[in-house]
């Protein structure tokens, strides 16, 4: 299971979200909610949150901020963004943190089911990565603790045949 944030200042979008993703993907996620950026980053800095679905505009923190703060910090994190806005200089900014897609209010329901799989994918593939990556360097560290293992073994038989 995955850990999904859904950050947006009208609670009523928030749950009608997490309806939508419910009904098309069951027992994929956990689900989170926070009424703006601040919330959210109190959440993210308690839960390994996998996806991140914010609205931008929102009082206190809004979206873009939020994406800011948490991309110093986690750079990998997954966001899509919500916006009632057709503003490019909202989705300018985004590409600049990685954003995964902005999605424009009301919600298209098959858009929305798209988007997730395809960060779902993205982020099944990533962590694929960083197992091999982690299974790698535990073999490599095996490797090196072995032949240290049998150097200090080697060395230690030379040493006490030639002090006899």
């Amino acid at each position: 299971m995955y850990n999904l944030l859904i950050v947006d200042d009208e609670i009523m979008i928030c749950q009608g979200i997490q309806v939508m993703i419910k009904r098309k993907f069951a027992k994929t996620f956990n689900y989170f909610i926070a009424r703006d950026g601040l919330e959210a980053l109190e959440i993210l800095h308690d839960k390994q949150i996998d996806l991140v679905i914010t609205d931008i505009k929102m009082p206190r923190m809004d979206g873009l901020q939020l994406i800011k703060e948490v991309y110093e910090k986690r750079p990998s994190l997954k966001f899509i963004i919500l916006s009632g806005y057709n503003d490019f200089q909202y989705a300018r900014e985004a590409i600049k943190y990685n954003v995964c897609d902005y999605l424009l209010k009301p919600i298209k329901r098959n858009e929305l089911y798209e988007i997730v799989q395809k960060t779902i994918a993205e982020i099944v593939e990533e962590k694929g990565k960083k197992i091999q990556l982690e299974e790698y360097a535990k073999s490599q560290l095996n490797y090196i603790f072995v032949n240290i293992i049998l150097l200090f073994y080697y060395y230690s038989m030379i040493y006490l045949s030639t002090h006899r």
